[in-house]
C-alpha cells in the first residue's frame, strides 16, 4: 500500500468521523422534539419516519460540508 492511499484512507476516516460527530450532536435535540410530539398526541409512525429522514438528511449535509471543507 502506498503512502498516498494511506493518506486518502485516513482523510476519508476523518471526514466520516466528523460527520458522525455532527449527527450525534444533532440527534439528541431531534429525538427530544420527536418525543415531545409523540407526548402531545402525534401519531408515532409518521413522527419516527420524519425523525429518521431528518437524521439521514443531517448526516448527508454534514458529510458534504465536512468533505468540502476538507
Amino acid at each position: 500500500m502506498s503512502t498516498r492511499e494511506l493518506t486518502t484512507t485516513q482523510r476519508d476516516d476523518a471526514v466520516l468521523t466528523r460527520a458522525l460527530a455532527v449527527l450525534g450532536v444533532s440527534a439528541l435535540p431531534l429525538t427530544g422534539v420527536a418525543a415531545v410530539a409523540i407526548g402531545l398526541g402525534a401519531d408515532v409512525p409518521p413522527v419516527l419516519t420524519l425523525l429518521l429522514l431528518t437524521e439521514l438528511a443531517a448526516f448527508a449535509v454534514a458529510f458534504a460540508v465536512v468533505d468540502r471543507r476538507g
